[in-house]
């Protein structure tokens, strides 16, 4: 086999070829594994809890989805998440996880495991706001369950931002009555001056600015300003660890 080289790196095309085959093969069949696992239920919903520092209590909890792959098993969000935004297929994972989280808060507010001021917060996606009416899927979810709109929290993320139709969604959820946060701030592309235009309730600080809160100064500074500029707009802070 003749091989060309780039013989200053020592790195060969046919080499290159076959990576760039290997990755094509791989995404090919990670992206057919994501369109099974929707049809299939191999997506789940796990809780994380939301805790009030002062009084320690769980005031609520945010929905995170788990892909349990028959062969791998559970596949990190960091391996299927990008992929399902960029085929589409997130708009029908993050459905589920809205219907589902609103189901089992439902569920729990019938069987007296919860109150009626418990809330559940949900991660949505920019690509969902492109590929369907996310506010008539979030309303529909909303009846379906028997949950309250001031119970659900949207979490977006800075980018979701950048488009002014999805800024109108928001602001239309926000009449619904759905509060709305913003996620990882401070890891994008968000403005200070743009947070008074927003239709946000809550801002949800990097946990980059969070973990080193005991050892870093800059750190401790920047999520004393965030919560106190939060807080001038009316909006709640809640910090990521």
């Amino acid at each position: 086999e003749i091989k060309e080289c780039d013989w200053s790196s020592d790195v060969c095309s046919s080499d290159l070829d076959d990576d760039l085959r290997e990755a094509t093969r791989s995404r090919l069949e990670t992206e057919h594994a994501l369109h099974r696992a929707l049809e299939q239920g191999e997506f789940t919903v796990e809780y994380q809890p939301i805790v009030d520092l002062a009084s320690g209590d769980v005031e609520g909890l945010e929905a995170l989805v788990r892909w349990r792959h028959p062969e791998r098993g559970i596949v990190p969000p960091s391996e299927f998440v990008p992929l399902a935004e960029e085929t589409g297929v997130i708009a029908g994972i993050g459905t589920f996880v809205l219907e589902e989280a609103l189901g089992q808060v439902g569920a729990w507010m019938a069987d007296g495991t919860v109150g009626p001021e418990f809330s559940i917060s949900v991660n949505l996606s920019a690509r969902q706001f492109e590929l369907q009416d996310i506010v008539a899927t979030v309303r529909a979810a909303l009846e379906q369950s028997g949950v309250a709109p001031a119970q659900l929290c949207v979490e977006i993320t800075e980018g979701t931002l950048m488009s002014a139709a999805s800024v109108a969604a928001l602001a239309r959820l926000h009449d619904l009555g759905v509060r709305v946060a913003i996620d990882d701030f401070g890891a994008g592309y968000t403005s200070f001056r743009n947070l008074k235009h927003l239709n946000a309730d809550m801002v949800k600080l990097d946990g980059g600015f969070v973990k080193n809160l005991v050892n870093d100064a800059s750190d401790r500074i920047f999520v004393k300003m965030m919560s106190e500029l939060s807080s001038s707009f009316g909006m709640e802070t809640v910090a990521e660890w």
